[in-house]
């Protein structure tokens, strides 16, 4: 076996708190990610789709007038 000499390092203190928050940053992103993919709710109506806290409704129209006339 080779012997390299960082091998037996000890990480200090810096080096963990570097490693935690990366870790902490690649769990919020991934949550977000989840989230975005597959949301915790979808209630689809006839006039309406809710998909978790966002509310989205559609207007369809079949054709417009040639003519507006008042009244």
């Amino acid at each position: 076996m080779i012997n390299i000499p960082f091998q037996n390092k000890k990480p200090t203190s810096k080096t963990t708190e570097l490693a935690d928050q990366a870790r902490l940053n690649y769990e919020k992103t991934l949550t977000t990610l989840r989230d975005i993919i597959a949301p915790s709710g979808l209630l689809i109506n006839s006039t309406s789709v809710k998909l978790g806290s966002t509310f989205a409704r559609t207007l369809f129209i079949l054709t417009y007038p040639r003519y507006l006339s008042p009244g």
